[in-house]
């Protein structure tokens, strides 16, 4: 009755016509390895920068200039390069939600939503490290990727804990 409800509106800015529904926990990407190199080639941008202009004022010849003029565009340039990297990487849409009527994953693709009832189990696989959604359908659903907050043993026990409670129609929509 719960998903039946929940099933029936829909977000009219959707263009895949998926239904709206409260959303019980979600998590992003982990995107701490693009965020790590972007800072770290910026700081080492900054760093070349500084000491190119520590030798235009330290020599203070004519040589020197183009140091100098060189450390100015590298201490502008890393500020810049690591602004947009990181305003790059917080655009990006990809996350998995745990929803009242089912499992919804956003990525640059697209997105791909499947229903608690279509759903017979959720496990960790420890060999992939992955949290597997057994379809009842025989069809698996694996999910390798790595999230922030969160790891895949801890995912697969949150995502099962939410399709149990959402089966029996604990959450209110």
């Amino acid at each position: 009755m719960v998903a039946a409800r929940a099933r029936a509106r829909v977000d009219p800015d959707d263009p895949t016509g998926l239904p709206t529904s409260p959303i019980l926990e979600w998590y992003r990407l982990d995107a701490g390895g693009t965020i790590l190199r972007r800072l770290s080639v910026g700081a080492m941008l900054m760093v070349l920068g500084m000491f190119a202009v520590t030798r235009l004022v330290i020599a203070g010849d004519r040589g020197s200039l183009a140091w100098g003029l060189f450390g100015i565009a590298c201490v502008a340039g890393s500020g810049l390069y690591s602004v947009l990297g990181l305003q790059r990487v917080l655009q990006q849409e990809r996350y998995v939600a745990f929803r009242v009527d089912g499992v919804l994953l956003v990525h640059d693709e697209g997105r791909r939503h499947l229903r608690w009832e279509d759903i017979e189990d959720v496990v960790h696989d420890a060999a992939l490290d992955a949290v597997v959604f057994v379809g009842r359908d025989g069809e698996d659903w694996v999910l390798c990727q790595r999230f922030a907050g969160i790891d895949n043993l801890g995912l697969a026990r949150a995502a099962s804990r939410i399709r149990r409670r959402a089966t029996f129609g604990l959450y209110r929509t």
